[in-house]
């Protein structure tokens, strides 16, 4: 009888490193979109209400499926999930590429937007289960270091790709990194849930509804929900239109609205993130 040698656990270093990378591609592959604007709205005869529902269509992908992978996260096994995550969203990257009528191209964000919120909802909880409180918090500073560098890489490099290949083709080299970085955490034993704290056995216990239901009985908790929801709805503005506006209002070029708007993500997004 052959005996299967146990799966290697990685250490929180690797954990984060991995978590921290993944997540950069995260918000490269959902920022990609507005670097390309100007050119996918010519070619597809999208006007600006319609670009527009773009970003909708992926939030309500992201929003309405991260309540059900945070159930799933605490039943399920979570490299699993994240690998899938990544691989849907991956491939509705590239699918965004292949795009013909508006109507693909909602379904398309739709299904990124699905896969991002598998990862954006599970994979904190696994360097939670890594680092001890007095650590943790450092922890997941970098791990959010990652939204605006990657936000940046994505409308640089998603600007260049444009102005020298086609927006086509911006989503489909973006995307298709994904496909393989999904398997990365396979390979390697699942996280105890709780062992950062060496409480595993409390830490099967699953939330019911009513412990759902509770977190908005917490006058703080709500407060951070509310701001965090207006800070989204003004940012993503932003930085969906941002590089669109350079175009138009300025007569910048695709690539350099991209490369100039990344710039100023990346700054101030790090900025932002380490002071906090």
């Amino acid at each position: 009888m052959t005996v299967t040698a146990p799966r290697k656990q990685l250490s929180p270093a690797w954990v984060l490193f991995i978590l921290t990378g993944l997540n950069l591609f995260n918000y490269l592959d959902r920022y990609v979109l507005s670097a390309v604007l100007t050119p996918l709205q010519k070619d597809l005869g999208i006007n600006d209400g319609q670009a527009g529902r773009l970003v909708t269509a992926f939030m309500i992908g992201y929003f309405v499926t991260s309540p059900v992978f945070g159930w799933l996260g605490d039943r399920c096994s979570r490299k699993w999930l994240i690998a899938a995550g990544i691989f849907v969203w991956s491939v509705g990257t590239i699918l965004t590429g292949f795009a013909a009528t508006f109507a693909m191209m909602i379904a398309f964000r739709v299904l990124v937007g699905l896969g991002e919120a598998s990862y954006a909802t599970i994979s904190p909880s696994l360097i939670s289960d890594s680092y001890a409180p007095a650590k943790r918090n450092n922890a997941l500073t970098i791990f959010y270091v990652a939204i605006p560098v990657g936000a940046a890489l994505g409308t640089i490099i998603g600007g260049i790709i444009a102005a020298k290949w086609g927006w086509r083709h911006a989503f489909i080299w973006a995307g298709a990194p994904g496909l393989l970085l999904a398997l990365v955490l396979l390979p390697f034993a699942e996280l105890k849930r709780g062992q950062a704290e060496g409480k595993t056995t409390e830490a099967a216990k699953r939330p019911s509804v009513r412990d759902i239901v509770n977190l908005f009985r917490i006058p703080e908790y709500v407060l951070v929900v509310l701001g965090y929801t207006a800070y989204t709805f003004a940012l993503g503005a932003f930085g969906h239109w941002g590089p669109t506006f350079l175009h138009r209002a300025h007569g910048v070029a695709v690539d350099k609205a991209g490369e100039f708007f990344g710039a100023v993500l990346v700054v101030a997004g790090l900025v932002g993130t380490l002071i906090g």
